[in-house]
């Protein structure tokens, strides 16, 4: 039996506990909140058996094997180094810190460990991403000409106007390192490696918080083709997060208008001789009514990343993708900071 112990009260405990819990090779045996009384009533609630408020104890305790991590990205390198320092496998969140000297640290030490490690890059477990990632493979849109991203809809901290971690950008909040992270992983999982970039980020009159609430980016892929991708976290109304990729022989949409953020993607695909895109089919798992759309997502990764613990085999996404994800991070706020010139970004060995 894998003993996890999970850190973090909000994401940890609404997403990462029950897709742990959906898997019977492992046992969610600890959790750790900022404060004890919180961790005790959420062990009681989950039949958990450890409680922590200090991370280090739970880092150090021998009865556990494998830690899951949901804090902030400014909190997180510090806690997964010394689960790797404790030979630990270590399930973390995205992105991997606040700066690519932190999510460096985190890499080398996953490294040095030589234990399982996964980054909760949600979408590519998605049924429609998979599809895609499968007419794409086959070939069937043919040479790629352009590719249109849209990410438009308004956060729960930003509707309320509440202030929070999720607005300060030295914490690793805003559209770029909360958002857009999601998309350069599954861009060049879906498309292949960047090659240079365009940006330009932006907050909105109104938002709390240091951290931008629009991202604009212009995206060159190594095989030439570009991308445009809008992100926006204070689009009142959004149309929710649509992908378009657009080929010589055809054309491929995925697309989400509903608030759920992961569960309800459709996929649709057009050829050059069909009048309208032909909406494809999909097995998509059914949950019951209201539950985190994004559970059954994680627990595809939890499955796998237990698999790599259970076989001592690398799985994707891992540590080194996450760190791809953080250098693609700073070349955006870097030509931001260059008013929107072009930032290369060939992937590097950390």
């Amino acid at each position: 039996m894998i003993r996890v112990g999970i850190v973090g009260a909000g994401f940890g405990v609404r997403v990462i506990l029950p897709a742990f819990q959906t898997d019977k090779r492992c046992q969610v045996a600890a959790i750790c909140t900022r404060t004890r009384a919180h961790a005790e009533e959420t062990a009681k609630r989950h039949g958990i058996k450890r409680v922590y408020e200090d991370w280090r104890a739970l880092v150090a305790d021998p009865e556990i094997d494998v830690l899951a991590i949901a804090v902030p990205a400014d909190i997180q390198p510090e806690i997964a180094v010394a689960a790797f320092g404790q030979k630990k496998a270590v399930f973390c969140e995205k992105p991997l810190a606040a700066t690519l000297k932190d999510a460096k640290k985190m890499a080398l030490a996953a490294q040095k460990a030589r234990t399982t490690h996964a980054v909760d890059f949600e979408f590519p477990e998605i049924v429609a991403f998979q599809q895609a990632k499968q007419i794409l493979a086959q070939k069937k849109l043919g040479r790629i000409r352009h590719v249109l991203l849209s990410w438009q809809m308004e956060t729960y901290v930003n509707r309320h106007h509440i202030r929070s971690w999720k607005n300060e950008a030295q914490k690793g909040g805003g559209a770029l390192q909360s958002f857009m992270s999601h998309s350069f992983y599954y861009l060049e999982w879906l498309l292949g490696p960047i090659q240079a970039l365009n940006a330009r980020l932006r907050g909105a009159d109104g938002i709390e918080g240091s951290a931008d609430s629009l991202c604009l980016m212009r995206i060159k892929f190594d095989v030439g083709f570009y991308a445009n991708a809008t992100v926006s976290t204070h689009a009142i109304g959004g149309t929710g997060h649509r992908i378009e990729i657009y080929g010589e022989n055809g054309s491929l949409f995925l697309e989400n208008a509903a608030n759920d953020s992961i569960d309800l993607f459709r996929l649709s695909l057009v050829s050059k001789n069909d009048k309208k895109p032909k909406n494809i089919s999909l097995k998509i798992p059914r949950k019951p009514k209201n539950v985190d759309g994004r559970i059954g997502a994680v627990s595809a990764l939890v499955k796998r990343f237990l698999d790599g613990c259970e076989t001592g085999s690398k799985i994707h996404p891992n540590l080194e993708d996450g760190f791809r994800v953080q250098e693609l991070i700073e070349a955006a706020k870097k030509s931001d900071k260059l008013g929107g010139r072009a930032v290369f970004c060939p992937r590097k060995n950390t």
